[in-house]
């Protein structure tokens, strides 16, 4: 049987046209049993797709104890039921059906009534009961790690309602109860849970231009709905637009705190991007690039901290008046990608290399400093996925922490990664209007302007956001949205 089911989630349309997946799509999503194939994409009236990857649709936060899981469980049956009941591939419960202990491997066997399996080794189970004497159901906490004994082996294993729950008999005064979804979505051979914190992300170049992920000010201000769609597309794409914002100064904090708080630079809360800064008559007009009308190349911000900012809003209050005064913006994770399929050498030079970068300054409310940092253009996480980006000619020191002989390869890696990100197609040019607002990754996205004239009044305003209050407030929205 082909199925052809809309669903609609948090403001965001979906639609399959495979026969078990739609049916299949809101258990596993919740429980994260499984990763669905790629679907194609739709467009939606801000030119963003909600849709690109099928390694994710996590809409639903997996639940932490089985806490919240009892508490969810009648949403969860009521919303499955309907799936069920247009195709017989999914129960609208599974259940426990066999269960075992193994004292020589020590694991305790799972077995599910739709034949998956998972072993869970016995210091785990112990490691994570919820009873009111190992966890602190209100702050959802451990209470206690130094009295776990690594060697525990329960007396005896087994199951009550119906399957619903597993229960673990550590002796006559102690026993783990673990719900039968909290175990499943916890297996140990899935993908990661949290895909906020890992999202798939949307490579683009030039035409990003036509696809841009638009939002309105007043919309994300106090609908959830779409804050929680601008967070994710500024979380998948790297680059959101923002109009209707007010054309008048200290307008980021407005917006900044639907997301969490700001972070406080050297240049302050707000940086005023115009001729001569914060113009304060004691201190040299010139004294950083962006308080001139020259151009800048494309960089990523802040590069000489060791915890670069990550949300970075351009708010422009007054355009140039002239041809110039251009933003540019270009997508720094499509170089890394391309330089690791195309030329896996210069990619690995530029992983493993670190390079030292340095602001030295001046401003009002915190008079000088001097930050020197350490990084590699390329960053990967853990599982060797791009993590960050981190580039700056201008405040990239000649010091080189490296042996001589790879010198020469080095310059050329960061060569071939400068080429592609400055190419034509692959650089977003876009002249910002009063009132429109640019909202970029900063440890992804490279930006940069072109020079404009010297009578020009053009005005802009910068301000940050560390990411940790970006994939918290999407975590935040998510779980008030699904209750």
């Amino acid at each position: 049987m082909s199925l052809n089911i809309p669903v609609r989630f948090v403001g965001i349309s979906i639609r399959s046209h495979r026969s078990a997946t739609a049916a299949l799509w809101a258990y596993h999503s919740y429980h994260r049993v499984w990763q669905p194939k790629a679907l194609s994409t739709e467009h939606n009236h801000r030119g963003y797709s909600s849709v690109s990857s099928g390694r994710s649709w996590a809409f639903f936060a997996p639940p932490r104890s089985p806490f919240e899981v009892r508490q969810a469980k009648p949403w969860v049956n009521g919303f499955l039921s309907s799936y069920a009941a247009q195709n017989k591939v999914l129960s609208s419960h599974i259940k426990v059906e066999a269960l075992s202990k193994d004292d020589s491997r020590g694991v305790v066997a799972v077995t599910w009534s739709d034949g998956e399996k998972q072993d869970y080794p016995f210091i785990w189970l112990r490691d994570n009961c919820f009873c009111s004497q190992c966890y602190h159901s209100e702050s959802q906490g451990r209470l206690s790690f130094s009295e776990l004994d690594i060697t525990a082996c329960p007396e005896s294993v087994g199951t009550i309602d119906g399957g619903d729950t597993v229960r673990i008999t550590w002796n006559q005064h102690h026993h783990t109860d673990l719900n039968s979804v909290w175990l499943r979505t916890f297996r140990f051979d899935q993908e990661p849970l949290d895909d906020i914190s890992s999202p798939v992300q949307k490579l683009w170049s030039a035409e990003v231009a036509t696809t841009l992920p638009v939002f309105e000010f007043h919309e994300v201000l106090y609908d959830d709905t779409v804050l929680f769609e601008f967070l994710k597309a500024f979380n998948e794409v790297g680059i959101a637009k923002v109009n209707g914002v007010p054309t008048k100064t200290k307008q980021i904090p407005v917006l900044a705190k639907r997301v969490g708080p700001m972070v406080d630079t050297s240049f302050g809360m707000i940086q005023p991007l115009r001729q001569g800064g914060y113009q304060e008559e004691n201190l040299e007009t010139e004294r950083s690039l962006s308080y001139t009308n020259k151009g800048l190349q494309l960089h990523t911000d802040m590069s000489c901290l060791s915890e670069p900012p990550a949300m970075a809003f351009f708010h422009c209050i007054k355009a140039s008046d002239d041809d110039g005064g251009y933003s540019q913006f270009s997508d720094g994770f499509k170089a890394a990608d391309f330089l690791r399929q195309k030329d896996p050498e210069a990619f690995q030079m530029l992983c493993t290399n670190q390079q030292v970068f340095r602001l030295v300054g001046e401003e009002p409310h915190v008079g000088g400093f001097d930050h020197h940092a350490y990084h590699t253009p390329i960053k990967l996480d853990h599982e060797g996925q791009l993590k960050s980006i981190c580039y700056s000619t201008h405040a990239r020191l000649p010091s080189m922490r490296m042996a001589v002989n790879k010198v020469e390869a080095m310059y050329s890696a960061l060569q071939k990664f400068h080429n592609f990100i400055n190419s034509p197609e692959n650089v977003f040019n876009v002249k910002l209007k009063s009132g429109e607002m640019m909202v970029v990754n900063n440890h992804r996205v490279l930006h940069g302007r072109t020079a404009f004239d010297v009578t020009s009044e053009r005005h802009l305003e910068l301000g940050y956001v560390q990411m940790d209050h970006v994939t918290s407030r999407m975590r935040v929205l998510q779980t008030k949205m699904q209750s």
